[in-house]
C-alpha cells in the first residue's frame, strides 16, 4: 500500500461533499411519461431522463441521461426492475454483503471494507485484452424508512486504499449506486452507474454504461437468484 499525505485521507464515516442527498435524488427520481420524453425532446431539453432501452422478456427498463454536472462528461446510467415475494431487508443483503453481491454481479472480483470507515476498495473483473478495474470509494447505506433503502458510492483518495497499477487500471466512481423500494409483495431495485473506467480502452467501456448492457445483465442475474431463491423455499414447504 502507498502512503499519501494525510490531506488524502477522507474523514471516517464522514460525507464531506455531501454525496448522499446528491446521489439520492437521483436514485428516487420521477421517471418522465412518454409525453414528457416527447415533450423534452421536442424543446432540446438536455440533462433529462430517457428510455433508452426495455427488456419486456424480463421486466427491466434502462433509463439514460447526460450528467447535469459540468464537470462530469460522463453519463448517467439507470436499470430499474421488479424482484417478486422478497422483502426491502431480503435484497439489500444480497446487494450490500459481498459473499451475496457475487452470487449475480459476475464482474465483482473482490470487496474490501476499511476498518471503521464508510471507505471500500473493490475491483472488477475484466475480458482480455482488457486490464481489470479497480475503484477506491466511500460508500454510504441508509434505510430512509421501513420500505426504502439506498446505497450510493463515489471515488475517493484516501491513503488507506490499496494500489496496485501492476494488476489495475484506477476506474472514477462519479455518483453510484442503489436503491431499494418496496413494492406489493416484492421490491423494485434501481442501479445507478456514472463511472469513468480510465486507461485508453475508455470508449469501449463507456459504451457498455451508457447503453446500459452491463447493469441491465447485472439485474438480470439479480431477479434470477430471487426466483431460485423463491423456488427453493416453496419446495422446501412441501
Amino acid at each position: 500500500m502507498e502512503a499519501g499525505p494525510k490531506s488524502n485521507r477522507v474523514p471516517d464515516n464522514g460525507d464531506p461533499t455531501g454525496l448522499f442527498n446528491r446521489i439520492s435524488a437521483v436514485l428516487t427520481v420521477k421517471f418522465p411519461t412518454e409525453e414528457e420524453q416527447k415533450e423534452n425532446k421536442k424543446e432540446k431539453k438536455k440533462g433529462q431522463w430517457e428510455r433508452s432501452k426495455v427488456d419486456q422478456k424480463n421486466g427491466i427498463t434502462v433509463w439514460k441521461r447526460s450528467n447535469p454536472d459540468p464537470n462530469t462528461p460522463f453519463d448517467q446510467t439507470i436499470v430499474e426492475g421488479h424482484l417478486d415475494n422478497i422483502t426491502v431487508d431480503e435484497v439489500a443483503k444480497l446487494m450490500h454483503i459481498t459473499e451475496n453481491r457475487k452470487k449475480w454481479d459476475p464482474n465483482l472480483k473482490d470487496l474490501k471494507e476499511i476498518p471503521n470507515s464508510n471507505l471500500i476498495y473493490f475491483s472488477n473483473k475484466g475480458m482480455k485484452p482488457i486490464w481489470e478495474r479497480d475503484a477506491a470509494a466511500r460508500r454510504i447505506i441508509k434505510r430512509l424508512d421501513a420500505d426504502t433503502d439506498i446505497c450510493t458510492v463515489e471515488s475517493v483518495v484516501d491513503d488507506r486504499m490499496p494500489v496496485n497499477e501492476k494488476e489495475y487500471v484506477r476506474s472514477t466512481q462519479h455518483g453510484s449506486g442503489t436503491a431499494i423500494f418496496r413494492n406489493g409483495t416484492g421490491c423494485t431495485v434501481r442501479i445507478l452507474g456514472c463511472v469513468d473506467p480510465g486507461g485508453s480502452l475508455a470508449v469501449y467501456y463507456i459504451a457498455g454504461w451508457v447503453t446500459g448492457g452491463i447493469m441491465h445483465d447485472m439485474l438480470l442475474n439479480l431477479k434470477k437468484l430471487v426466483t431460485e431463491n423463491n423456488d427453493k423455499k416453496k419446495k422446501n414447504k412441501t
